[in-house]
């Protein structure tokens, strides 16, 4: 069967009761992610031209023809079409059965905990208030840049400042740590109400009259390939925090069964150190040592056993961030770094992993082959052969 998009055609038609499975499947929509993931537009008419589409006499044809190009580029690309075939074609139906089951989540148990974090939440305004001297918007940058650099005077070197006023943002508080007390404040209230709006009060509203969340799963959004997940994203669910895994716990399952967490251990590091060929870290692996509490070891010139939970952690975000050309800037985002510090780290990290630098140098200047973006540009010469 030439569909293009099957699983949205599997929803239409469980809509009407009718569950099928297709056999033999060839996804137009997954195919043109698989031969350019780079491409912006796989809608049809992205695909094969708004005039065609516009013209539904044309518009089969055309959709074969689209058919018959994917078809000669997966010969040109065994591989893809072994991936295409052997997996991307036939999980379009899992993830169909996935989303049309949906995830139960433990309504009662957000209810309360959306009463603990709303006065978690009033309570800290309160200690702000105090701070302060008198009553603000939190969430308002401008009374709270106000509050900041008026009434209690911290030190705005460095500080963004925009048409309303200096920054309040979280770049920016992170510059200021230490300075107040109130900082600290602002940042866990911010957490409160980002749990709370987002997850806590959010999923109960997205449940059917079974207590279920139907999420979407997409196979064509992460260029690496990835499986994303939207309309709800539950796999962004918070787990750094206490509070974050409080949330995780309201996702359950009917009777005895049971949810199983499963993940790759390090699944890019492991690639990375074959294709580099680095062989300290593949001997690490190998003997299964601790790859970010080895990396901050060596980094911070430490002990293993004196490595913190901080400084593994700034190792793990360097250790899988470098891959994908994290940035000093990036890294001092995602840790709370200096720009400075974080520029040391990184050079320190590639005298540590010398091969994956040079692996990632050799990847950069290797010539990029040019991507054949075929597109029906002449509608009479393209489809006369129908």
């Amino acid at each position: 069967m030439i569909s293009y998009d099957s699983k949205i055609l599997y929803h239409q038609l469980a809509a009407q009761d009718i569950f099928v499975k297709f056999g033999e499947l060839h996804d137009i929509h997954q195919a043109a992610f698989l031969i350019n993931s780079l491409l912006r537009d796989r809608s049809l008419s992205g695909l094969i031209g708004t005039e065609i589409m516009d013209t539904p006499k044309m518009s089969i044809p055309a959709i074969w023809h689209l058919y018959n190009q994917q078809v000669e580029s997966f010969e040109a690309n065994p591989k893809i079409a072994r991936i295409a075939h052997e997996f991307d074609f036939p999980l379009t139906y899992i993830l169909f059965s996935m989303e049309h089951r949906g995830v139960k989540i433990d309504i009662e148990l957000l209810k309360e905990m959306g009463k603990r974090l709303g006065d978690q939440y009033n309570k800290l305004e309160l200690e702000m208030y105090a701070m302060v001297g008198y009553e603000f918007n939190i969430g308002s940058p401008a009374q709270l840049s106000n509050v900041l650099f008026t009434k209690l005077q911290l030190p705005t070197k460095e500080i963004k400042k925009g048409k309303t006023g200096y920054s309040t943002g979280q770049k920016e508080l992170n510059k200021l740590r230490g300075q107040h007390p109130i900082i600290e404040l602002i940042e866990q209230t911010r957490e409160l109400a980002k749990l709370k709006n987002t997850y806590v009060d959010a999923l109960p509203l997205l449940a059917d009259e079974n207590g279920r969340v139907h999420t979407t799963f997409n196979q064509d959004v992460a260029s690496t390939g990835r499986l994303s997940s939207t309309n709800p994203n539950l796999q962004n669910i918070p787990i750094r925090t206490a509070l974050g895994r409080q949330i995780r716990e309201a996702f359950i399952t009917d009777g005895d069964k049971v949810l199983v967490s499963a993940d790759y251990s390090q699944f890019e590091l492991r690639l990375a150190a074959v294709l580099a060929d680095d062989k300290e870290m593949i001997n690490d692996f190998n003997g299964n040592v601790d790859i970010h509490t080895k990396t901050a070891s060596v980094v911070y010139g430490i002990p293993m056993d004196d490595v913190t939970k901080t400084q593994r952690r700034n190792a793990k975000v360097i250790n899988f961030g470098i891959l994908y050309g994290m940035s000093p800037h990036g890294l001092s985002a995602a840790t709370g770094m200096s720009f400075i510090e974080a520029k040391k780290f990184i050079d320190e990290y590639f005298e540590l992993r010398e091969p994956i630098r040079i692996y990632i140098d050799k990847t950069i200047n290797k010539p990029k082959p040019k991507v054949m973006s075929r597109r029906i540009s002449d509608v009479d010469a393209q489809l006369q052969t129908f």
